[in-house]
């Protein structure tokens, strides 16, 4: 029946090009290229040589006999447009394509890009010649660095039904790859080991921004996502929803000295057979969550975290996590859990995969845009809307649209921190810091006042403070009012709260 349905599948494919243009290509590719036909035939393994650029233009077909790869050791540019897309597929689905692969490339090559490109099928299994290689299935990257610059940019792609026998059922990075992954989305990609749609595996740069993780599964952990020995990956305004491991995390797995950074991220509707419906996080691993929900994902222990060993500890800050640190399990929990709400977020449809905030979304207007190390959000949301408003940024990774009766920051009750405000005799405004710098100066600390509409109007930074008062000098020109001061050292978020200026 296979070879039936493959035999059709070319008859098909021959017919239809009678009247357009089609190409076979089974040599290494020696010299720049430009593939412009309607359909490409790989019909073997083929490779792209070192400092060789392969152009793939909009429209394009690219169609792979079963187990065929393109093996990449120069640069691929293929950028299709939104009415012309560029497709990489299966002649026969079931059996599957190699992906395409860097292993190894020479560090002087030019940058790689895909937009507007669909890969489908893909499948790295232990069935080939290779059977080594079974990461990845549509995009695989090994050890593909130049300096320090981004090596492969991937925006506005479709990865779906692919798979791999070992990790990273769509896109696999290893060994220092450098890649960002824009405006795309990743469903219904499968793993049989860990990171159903993407894996992350040592020392590599990978951001994900504006995408979207759905419906991807792992046979063992991370259902979205894998990420091991890693410091260097952001998500950024993605959605990781709706994906399923059959033993822990079910939108991610995060694992050995990893340090990953989710910036107003929505994570929900994830499930795990085991452990930590949303992440499970093992050995010696410290990720960072800002302006993120975590919500209605569902383990047997660990609802939304598990927590494996005590010296692993998640951060959370100005995020909202269902049931709190009741929804974090494990073996002792000891992160910093700062500004964290556990009040339902208020999707307008959440079982239907509508992520977007209501009206009465305590969500709405409860993030910050002061985030560690100076890193700064994107202007727009997953869906193209203003992100940062006079300021202000949702909780999320859509921002609500409509209007709200008032605007405000999120409060921390200043008292639980120990920390107050008062006006000195000329008026400066006087902050007292006694809690921190009782037994020891507070280094790089950092002052940031914000307007009662969430803008961003003063700003204060020191490298030591010993004295228990801290002025602000020129705060008072701003006039009566209710105010909203942040206070962070660098490492922490210290406290947010309000005070009233006569």
């Amino acid at each position: 029946m296979k070879k039936i349905c493959f035999l059709a599948i070319i008859l098909v494919c021959l017919t239809a090009s009678a009247n357009a243009s089609s190409i076979t290509v089974t040599d290494t590719i020696l010299k720049n290229t430009e593939w412009n036909s309607d359909t490409v035939f790989i019909l073997k393994h083929i490779a792209v040589d070192t400092g060789i650029t392969l152009t793939i233009k909009p429209g394009t077909r690219v169609l792979f006999g079963t187990h065929c790869a393109i093996w990449v050791q120069g640069t691929i540019v293929a950028e299709g447009s939104a009415a012309d897309s560029i497709y990489f597929t299966a002649l026969d689905t079931s059996a599957g394509w190699r992906g395409i692969r860097y292993h190894w490339p020479d560090s002087g090559n030019d940058l790689s890009s895909f937009s507007y490109c669909d890969f489908s099928y893909g499948k790295a299994d232990t069935n080939s010649n290779l059977g080594w290689d079974n990461n990845g299935g549509a995009l695989y990257f090994n050890n593909f660095l130049n300096g320090n610059s981004q090596m492969a940019y991937i925006r506005n792609c479709t990865f779906h039904h692919n798979s791999a026998d070992g990790s990273g059922g769509a896109l696999y990075c290893v060994n220092r790859a450098n890649v960002r992954a824009v405006d795309c989305v990743f469903f219904r990609n499968n793993s049989a080991l860990s990171g159903g749609a993407i894996a992350v595996n040592h020392i590599c740069k990978v951001y994900i921004e504006n995408c979207e993780i759905r419906n991807n599964s792992a046979a063992k952990n991370g259902g979205g996502v894998y990420i091991r020995s890693n410091d260097e990956s952001k998500f950024i305004n993605c959605i990781i929803a709706d994906n399923m491991a059959a033993e822990g995390g079910g939108a991610g797995y995060i694992h050995f000295y990893s340090y990953p950074r989710f910036y107003n991220c929505t994570i929900s509707n994830n499930t795990a057979g085991e452990r930590g419906g949303a992440f499970y996080v093992f050995e010696f691993v410290k990720p960072r969550f800002s302006n993120t929900i975590i919500w209605n994902n569902s383990a047997p222990e660990g609802t939304q975290v598990w927590v494996y060993d005590p010296d692993s500890r998640p951060e959370f800050r100005f995020c909202v996590v269902e049931d709190g640190k009741k929804g974090i399990d494990g073996n002792g929990y000891a992160g910093k859990f700062d500004t964290v709400s556990v009040d339902d977020p208020e999707f307008v449809n959440m079982l239907k995969g509508n992520f977007s905030l209501s009206a009465k979304s305590p969500c709405v207007n409860a993030g910050t845009s002061v985030l560690e190390n100076g890193f700064e959000l994107p202007l727009k949301d997953i869906a193209g809307n203003k992100r940062i408003n006079q300021g202000i940024v949702d909780i999320g990774a859509l921002e609500y649209t409509g209007t709200v009766e008032t605007i405000s920051r999120p409060l921390v009750d200043h008292k639980n921190h120990k920390i107050s405000c008062s006006k000195s005799g000329a008026g400066c405004i006087v902050i007292d810091l006694s809690a921190f710098t009782e037994s020891k100066p507070l280094t790089n600390l950092t002052v940031d006042v914000f307007s009662l509409a969430g803008r961003l109007i003063y700003t204060l930074s020191r490298t030591s403070v010993y004295s228990h008062k801290l002025e602000l000098p020129g705060l008072n020109k701003y006039g009566s009012g209710i105010y909203f001061i942040e206070l962070g050292d660098g490492h922490r978020h210290l406290g947010t709260f309000s005070f009233k200026m006569d």
